[in-house]
């Protein structure tokens, strides 16, 4: 079900304006134009130019009710899947008149791009607090998983804990792709276990993460387990029952819904509930 949440908090992340944005704004000028040469006309016998005006309402018409336009997402990197790519196809398929394109950024940066109106929606990663101001639909739930290299001695284990993780060398996502409490209840739990985490590389997002850890550059604490377990060179284990957990959603800023993505939230929402589940990683 989509959920809107509360007024928007003051995230500052450098965004840029969308391509095509004057062109947008420049066609609904033309379509308005033409409504106004027709609405002067209204009684007089057909003209030459109000022919030519009709195909503009035309496609006015067909702006308003969603079969036109253009749609501009976003992923995450963790979130760019099979199962992903099927549901564009299907819905390019079924909407041919709609472009869509797909640009993949960190959840921090997507909520800015919303509110700068160079996204439309996306598919991101925060906890529930970060999306006041927004609505959604959350599509998936889990806990945070360990990526190792597959020769790494923590593959042997038949259960890992906390403290097995003190002195390893970890690949953490940089600081500003994330939000500011990211890694708090990671921080937390090695504490409690007695050791700091040790810190030794920074990856821009997830997908790079997995691929540092199958060069044997570290382990990295994964919060988006990807799909295709059979990671090249890697294994993902299960941390213990209290990891910190993550949400995934598709979200999009309130009030700023176009017909365009008011459809496409239509047609995510009912298929999404089929790829939902726990996202638990396995041992």
């Amino acid at each position: 079900a989509v959920r809107t949440l509360g007024p928007a908090p003051g995230t500052v992340v450098e965004g840029r304006r969308p391509a095509g944005h004057g062109q947008r704004a420049q066609q609904v000028g033309v379509e308005d134009q033409a409504r106004i040469v027709l609405a002067g006309h209204e009684g007089a016998q057909p003209r030459h130019e109000q022919r030519e005006l009709l195909p503009v309402l035309a496609q006015a018409e067909a702006r308003r009710r969603g079969e036109l336009g253009e749609l501009k997402l976003s992923v995450i990197s963790g979130l760019a899947t099979s199962e992903l790519a099927e549901l564009l196809r299907a819905f390019r398929a079924e909407h041919p008149g709609l472009t869509v394109s797909l640009e993949v950024h960190p959840s921090i940066w997507q909520l800015q791009a919303f509110r700068d109106s160079i996204l439309d929606a996306g598919f991101l990663s925060l906890p529930q607090h970060e999306l006041v101001g927004f609505a959604a639909i959350q599509i998936l739930e889990g806990r945070m998983s360990l990526a190792v290299p597959k020769s790494h001695p923590l593959v042997q284990k038949a259960r890992v804990e906390w403290r097995d993780l003190e002195a390893e060398p970890m690949i953490w996502v940089e600081p500003h792709a994330i939000v500011s409490d990211y890694y708090t209840d990671l921080r937390k739990r090695c504490r409690e276990a007695g050791f700091e985490p040790q810190v030794t590389q920074y990856a821009p997002n997830g997908a790079t993460q997995v691929w540092m850890v199958s060069a044997g550059l570290g382990i990295a604490p994964i919060h988006i387990t990807p799909k295709r377990r059979e990671w090249p060179g890697v294994r993902f284990l299960s941390l213990p029952e209290d990891a910190p957990r993550h949400e995934v959603y598709f979200a999009w800023r309130k009030g700023a819904v176009s017909p365009a993505l008011q459809r496409f939230i239509a047609f995510a929402e009912a298929r999404l509930p089929s790829t939902r589940e726990k996202g638990e990683p396995k041992a």
